[in-house]
């Protein structure tokens, strides 16, 4: 879905957007929230998924330097990345988190579970396939 689909939609009416693809250096998930809206970058895929030159490089970390210079925007460097750099906020924001999916408040969508033996084919998914979710690799203790 792009945003030229999704954006009209919800247009200044999201009061928190989660984005992690970047596809316009995040500039429609900041069109769609609030005028008191939050917007928690938590990745770059299509801008990684495309760097080829120098110059794509160096969009990339532009990008996400620009992120801390917007108002109402965190850029998580990812959950280890978050976890170094605020540890208080790191426990808070996961348990928080957790409290959600237990009361079934958040259901982020599944495309498939994988054991964990089978990582190479979730890179194979992710490279090759249409998905509708996430994959999420199951542990492997019990």
């Amino acid at each position: 879905l792009q945003h030229e689909e999704w954006l009209p939609l919800v247009e200044e009416q999201i009061d928190l957007a989660v984005d992690g693809v970047c596809s316009d250096g995040y500039d429609s998930p900041r069109k769609a929230l609030t005028p008191n809206g939050n917007l928690v970058c938590i990745g770059m895929s299509s801008v990684v998924k495309n760097r080829k030159t120098f110059l794509d490089n160096f969009r990339a970390i532009l990008t996400e330097a620009s992120t801390h210079f917007m108002s109402h925007t965190v850029f998580y460097g990812g959950a280890i990345q978050s976890k170094f750099d605020n540890i208080d906020q790191y426990h808070y924001d996961l348990e928080y988190l957790f409290k959600l999916l237990a009361k079934n408040k958040i259901e982020p969508p599944i495309h498939r579970k994988i054991p964990l033996r089978k990582v190479p084919l979730a890179h194979h998914i992710l490279d090759k396939v249409e998905k509708d979710g996430f994959i999420v690799c199951q542990p492997w203790l019990k």
